[in-house]
């Protein structure tokens, strides 16, 4: 596919501003020559190629793309084909970008059978040509959209809040205002609630945790709210790094403590992840970057709840 930037363009000019004078041609003639040298079959190919371009690459620097798995595309495609949704299909993105999106996925963290990170990226552990093939299948296996509405996002949060009104799962990529952000873990959402995790470690979550597919009982959404206005009032920091003094089992019996009502384990990790938290999975728990002061203090409270409790009776 032929592609040509702002900066291509421009250099192109300057070569045929270079052969008029050399070869004592008119303007019009060098813009000819440069465009077949380049393999283009005449200058205005070279403009309608450009004109093509000019709109990805805009967005690519200060607009929005969002890339869906073709498996969780159809909401965000039917919202499109109904002209319900700002965006459009881009086909032009992964061959603008080609070069740039390898080198990222060359260089994410490789991970076993069982979605475990290795340690290592993917290009240590494997040549050139294995990887090469693994990001043509990642590559070919999404679809691109390009937001042409007017907003200024903000964020990737505030972008995502937009994807909601139109598309159950979040994409998997944002290329936000020419930054590459992985959204593979935001959770499916539903006028603000958490309705749903991708499978993390190849597992779904259930209301007892990660990889207790023998009983899939899905999370009681009530009890997931009620979890998430106690952290909202107990929890309000977030640690740079994932916290390991107590995972979600245990934070779920602190909530038991506290609500004197049996707790989910998958309850407590949405209502966690729904607060913001960062969830690292642990089968069938999860840890999270939680504050060690925030939980003593919740702690204390929940014993202290329980104790009233016991007394009353």
């Amino acid at each position: 596919m032929l592609l040509i930037t702002q900066k291509q363009l421009e250099i192109l000019k300057q070569s045929a501003r270079k052969l008029k004078k050399s070869a004592s041609i008119p303007h019009h003639e060098a813009l000819e020559c440069v465009a077949r040298q380049n393999g283009f079959h005449h200058w205005k190919h070279v403009c309608e190629t450009r004109a093509r371009v000019a709109a990805t690459e805009l967005a690519s620097s200060e607009g929005l793309i969002a890339a869906f798995d073709y498996s969780e595309v159809d909401g965000i495609w039917n919202a499109v084909n109904r002209n319900e949704a700002p965006f459009v299909v881009d086909p032009i993105f992964v061959p603008l970008h080609y070069d740039t999106l390898f080198e990222i996925y060359a260089n994410t963290e490789d991970v076993d059978e069982n979605d475990y990170p290795m340690g290592k990226t993917l290009r240590e552990n494997w040549s050139k040509e294995d990887v090469a093939s693994f990001f043509e299948d990642e590559i070919l296996s999404l679809t691109f959209f390009r937001y042409i509405g007017n907003k200024h996002f903000r964020s990737a949060e505030h972008a995502l809040d937009l994807i909601e009104k139109h598309s159950f799962w979040p994409p998997r990529i944002l290329w936000l205002q020419g930054k590459f952000i992985n959204t593979f873990d935001a959770p499916a959402k539903i006028d603000g609630k958490v309705h749903g995790i991708r499978n993390t470690v190849n597992t779904n979550l259930s209301r007892y945790g990660f990889g207790m597919d023998s009983d899939f009982t899905s999370p009681n959404l009530e009890m997931v709210s009620k979890l998430g206005e106690i952290i909202e009032r107990y929890l309000p920091y977030r640690t740079k790094k994932i916290a390991d003094f107590v995972d979600s089992y245990g934070l779920k019996h602190v909530f038991e403590m506290f609500l004197g009502k049996y707790v989910g384990n998958g309850e407590c990790i949405l209502a966690m992840q729904n607060a913001g938290f960062q969830c690292e999975p642990h089968l069938p728990n999860a840890l999270f970057n939680l504050s060690k002061r925030d939980y003593k203090r919740l702690r204390q409270d929940a014993e202290g709840a329980e104790l009233k409790r016991r007394n009353e009776r």
